[in-house]
């Protein structure tokens, strides 16, 4: 495990360095990528499974963090003031960290996680058997996309993070089809919390559930970092979800404002929906 302990102390450094001056040190998934050796970890109270074939995707995780620790923040507030029951969408599951939380969460009944990458939809599938979650968690080996068309889809094996669809004209791997929010989702009938993080492809993967968005009214959570800007601009969500959604940052602190010059993720609530009032509480001006 000699390569291991290098990586979590290269992380922690990492963690202090993005702390105190707000960079990333660079390396952390070079280093996880010598770990040869799966093996089982606690991710707070949780056991997640160590894939070692998609070791890159573990940032953070493998030192009991998450890694975007605001957006488990506001979710658990948002629930913490719901009085219902929920279901919980994830497209783009990557190894599991969202599944392994909500599924805690007794408000949270059904999980629908959508993952294209072999490695990473078995990861996801080992850490729920490992926690006992079989019965509420479905995941679901898939490219979620705007419809059926087949589609150009890279696996980065460095990074499985970053693997997603390209243009039609730069190689890769293989053709797949892809299915849709509204295929998969057709009989959903509780209020949903949707999560999409899939590399830049956030507004194909809603302009494939526009039925289901405009009838479920479901909170999504989306990621809009220097990754997505070079893919879509925050005019195109709205034009996709039409003017009965309101978009907010979602800061660092898990509150919401409207500062879009410096994103990692957004959040977008429908104003009829359960979550609206809820969510405007935690608004910061």
């Amino acid at each position: 495990m000699f390569w291991l302990a290098i990586a979590k102390t290269y992380d922690k450094a990492n963690s202090l360095v993005r702390t105190v001056f707000k960079r990333n040190l660079r390396g952390v998934g070079f280093f996880l990528r010598k770990v040869k050796n799966d093996h089982v970890f606690m991710l707070h109270d949780k056991k997640m499974f160590f894939n070692h074939r998609v070791a890159g995707c573990y940032v953070s995780l493998i030192n009991g963090n998450y890694t975007e620790p605001e957006t488990h923040n506001f979710i658990g507030t948002m629930l913490g003031r719901l009085h219902c029951d929920v279901t919980f969408v994830d497209v783009g599951s990557n190894v599991g960290e969202y599944i392994l939380d909500l599924a805690g969460y007794d408000r949270v009944k059904n999980i629908y996680a959508f993952e294209p990458h072999p490695e990473c939809a078995k990861t996801c599938k080992i850490n729920v058997f490992l926690n006992g979650y079989d019965s509420k968690v479905n995941v679901i080996q898939k490219i979620i996309s705007q419809d059926t068309a087949a589609v150009n889809f890279s696996f980065n094996a460095n990074a499985p993070n970053a693997s997603g669809i390209v243009d039609i004209n730069v190689p890769s791997e293989a053709t797949y089809y892809p299915s849709t929010l509204d295929i998969e989702l057709h009989d959903s009938s509780l209020p949903t919390i949707l999560l999409i993080d899939v590399e830049g492809a956030e507004p194909l993967v809603m302009k494939g559930g526009q039925y289901f968005i405009s009838h479920s009214k479901p909170l999504i959570i989306f990621e809009y970092n220097t990754t997505s800007r070079k893919h879509f601009n925050l005019n195109i969500v709205k034009d996709i979800l039409g003017t009965q959604y309101e978009i907010y940052r979602l800061r660092t602190d898990g509150y919401l404002d409207t500062q879009f010059s410096d994103t990692w993720n957004c959040l977008a609530v429908n104003i009829d929906s359960i979550f609206y009032e809820p969510a405007k509480s935690l608004l910061k001006y």
